[in-house]
């Protein structure tokens, strides 16, 4: 996307986060240690000539938070794993391409509302860091603030993506909004969950009601994926900002033993506890002609999502590390989250209009 006009244009890639409303660009003014270095640079928002700031008393200054002096909107975001950011709320032009449309391949929005990021804290993007193109996140959930709901003129609240894999020959990844936001071919379709009680969800909620690993149901009790009353957590979340899956630690430690079984009584092998992956599974130096397992979440209305093998699990050390990429989600108030390699190599479809998702496999995987 580019930010800005003529002559001062920023162009810039951002992480597709479908777990936060959130969009926010790292800015000038971030000062080491609490920032992470962008090839293009940071943007320089004071150079801008369709820069504005955004008010407490503005209808997207939620929540409402101000700075200490003046009356500026301020933002602050905590993500799983303990990154975070804070900063400004303005508004500015945003560019986007549109392939479908020759004549006009690129669209603009004025007065679209983000976070200038300041203080960015333990952002771990994707690649080699000092290769990094990406300037901060785009946030889509279904609160006020998310691009979504900005240009719902324009999204209808649908959007559509696919996340795809490194594979030889190359498949496109892809982000649709509104009429182009579509899916084809043999695909289920889920609820999504729109409250808890009277508390609105702005992420995308679905009720998971089993996981299976290579076509055995697991013996998770389903309550452990519920909503929990209130704002107390719980729950089942699509997200595409976090890179691998997160479940509550009953759920985690049946499937861990599932996976710890299937090695030792097919092929003899054990866990390998030193390393430093992050990831609570793993095993070192296995053969080349070992059939790995894949997995199923099971959703309401009869819904499968598969999760091949080589999604499920990841390898490390030129191939000579493997390791399950579903790690313990350790704080009670979060969900239980699908994350994006799970998810990558599928077409999936949010219709927030009619609460529902769609998704299936890509015809290549």
């Amino acid at each position: 996307m580019i930010v800005g006009i003529k002559p001062r244009l920023y162009p810039t890639f951002m992480l597709l986060d479908i777990g936060s409303d959130d969009t926010w660009l790292q800015c000038d003014g971030c000062i080491q240690p609490n920032c992470f270095h962008i090839i293009n640079g940071n943007y320089k928002y004071h150079d801008s000539q369709t820069i504005k700031g955004v008010t407490c008393d503005d209808p997207l200054c939620v929540p409402k938070r101000c700075s200490p002096t003046g009356n500026k909107c301020v933002y602050s975001i905590e993500y799983e794993g303990g990154a975070s950011s804070k900063g400004l709320v303005l508004s500015e032009t945003f560019t986007f391409p549109n392939p479908s449309d020759k004549k006009n391949p690129f669209v603009s929005f004025n007065g679209v509302v983000f976070g200038c990021g300041l203080i960015n804290k333990n952002i771990v993007l994707f690649g080699k860091s000092n290769e990094n193109k990406i300037g901060g996140i785009f946030g889509l959930g279904t609160g006020p603030r998310s691009f979504l709901s900005q240009l719902s003129a324009e999204t209808k609240m649908r959007l559509s993506y696919c996340l795809s894999t490194p594979k030889i020959p190359p498949q496109p990844s892809y982000l649709h909004f509104g009429d182009d936001a579509k899916i084809k071919g043999n695909f289920k379709t889920t609820q999504l969950l729109t409250k808890n009680g009277n508390v609105k969800l702005t992420r995308y909620y679905v009720v998971c009601t089993g996981i299976s690993l290579s076509g055995t149901k697991l013996a998770i009790d389903p309550k452990l994926f519920e909503l929990k009353p209130g704002e107390a957590g719980g729950g089942f979340v699509f997200d595409s900002g976090s890179d691998v899956t997160f479940l509550v630690e009953g759920a985690f430690n049946v499937l861990e033993k599932k996976v710890i079984d299937y090695f030792e009584k097919n092929y003899k092998l054990h866990p390998f506890k030193g390393h430093k992956t992050g990831f609570e599974l793993c095993y070192h130096n296995v053969p080349n002609n070992v059939v790995k397992p894949w997995l199923v979440y099971h959703f309401k209305g009869g819904a499968d999502f598969k999760v091949d093998s080589n999604k499920l699990f990841l390898s490390f050390d030129e191939k000579k590390l493997l390791c399950l990429s579903v790690v313990i989600l350790k704080d009670a108030k979060v969900p239980n989250i699908l994350g994006a390699r799970h998810q990558s190599d599928h077409d999936i479809l949010f219709d927030v209009q009619k609460n529902e998702v769609s998704f299936s496999p890509m015809p290549y995987t």
